[in-house]
C-alpha cells in the first residue's frame, strides 16, 4: 500500500516491476489492463479502507472495423452527424476500476466506451483528450492516422505526464459537476505513449487527493512500465474472449 500524497521513488520502482510483469501468462491486452488498473487502485490507498483514486482507466486507441459489434455502435451513436471510417481512430476504454459500481466494467461505461478521432479538429474540440495528447508530448496527426513506420524511426525512449493539480478549476476536466464536484476529483494523473503499431495507450487516474508535480513525474517510468506489459498483444488479441484479431 502505497499513498499517492506521500509517494517515494523507490516505492515506484518496486511498482514498476510489478507492472511490467503483468504480460505474463495474460491471454489479452483487456486482461493486461484490468490487472494494471486493478493493482493501482488497490495499491494507491491514504488508509485501509480509502483509495487514493475514485477512478482509474486505461485506454488504447483503435480501428472502428476493430471493435465489437456494441462499441462500434456505441462510438457512432456519439457522432451521428458524421460519417466514421473503417479506420477511423477510437479513444477505447480497455479496462476500468473505480469505486462506484458502474465504473468497474468497460461495457457500463456512459460515455467513454469508445470516442471517436476523425481529424485533428475533432481532437481539438475536446479539450481533455487534446491536452492529454499534447502533455504526453505525442503529435496529434500521428494519432489520428498512426504511421508504425515512423514510430520505429523514433523510438520513444522518453514518457512524459498528463497532470493537472486542481481539477476543480480546470478548463480541461470535463463534467464538473456530475463528476469532479460530485466525486470530490482533487487532481487527475495520467502517462502514456505509443505502441509499435503506431496507436496510443493511455492511464487516467482521477484522485480525490491533491497530486503535487514531484509525484507526478515519477509516472514517467509507469508509461514504459505500461508499455512493456502491453507490448505482446499489440498486433494480437485485444479483447478477452476474441481470437479474430490481427
Amino acid at each position: 500500500m502505497y499513498s499517492l500524497t506521500k509517494l517515494e521513488l523507490s516505492a515506484m520502482t518496486a511498482l514498476g516491476s510489478t507492472l511490467r510483469g503483468f504480460g505474463k501468462d495474460a491471454s489479452s491486452m483487456e486482461e493486461v489492463a484490468n490487472r494494471i488498473v486493478s493493482c493501482l487502485y488497490d495499491t494507491f490507498r491514504e488508509s485501509e479502507h480509502e483509495p487514493s483514486c475514485q477512478l482509474i482507466r486505461l485506454f488504447r486507441t483503435m480501428r472502428l472495423s476493430d471493435l465489437e459489434p456494441e462499441v462500434q455502435a456505441f462510438a457512432e451513436a456519439l457522432m451521428p452527424d458524421q460519417r466514421l471510417e473503417g479506420d477511423t481512430r477510437c479513444l477505447t476504454l480497455l479496462a476500468t476500476r473505480g469505486s462506484q459500481p458502474q465504473w468497474n466494467s468497460r461495457r457500463d461505461s456512459v460515455g467513454h466506451q469508445a470516442i471517436p478521432l476523425p481529424s485533428s479538429e475533432t481532437i481539438d474540440s475536446i479539450p481533455m483528450i487534446s491536452q492529454l495528447i499534447a502533455q504526453l508530448g505525442i503529435d496529434v496527426a500521428s494519432v489520428v492516422k498512426p504511421d508504425p513506420e515512423l514510430v520505429l524511426e523514433t523510438e520513444q525512449t522518453t514518457y512524459n505526464v498528463f497532470f493537472v493539480e486542481n481539477a476543480k478549476e480546470s478548463a480541461f476536466i470535463p463534467a464538473k459537476e456530475d463528476f469532479v464536484d460530485a466525486y470530490d476529483i482533487a487532481s487527475v494523473l495520467g502517462c502514456g505513449g505509443l505502441l509499435p503499431s503506431g496507436e496510443m495507450f493511455a492511464l487516467l487516474m482521477f484522485s480525490q487527493h491533491r497530486i503535487e508535480r514531484a509525484t507526478a513525474d515519477m509516472f514517467r517510468n509507469a508509461a514504459m512500465n505500461i508499455k512493456l506489459a502491453l507490448l505482446p498483444f499489440d498486433d494480437a488479441c485485444i479483447f478477452a474472449g476474441r481470437k479474430d484479431e490481427q
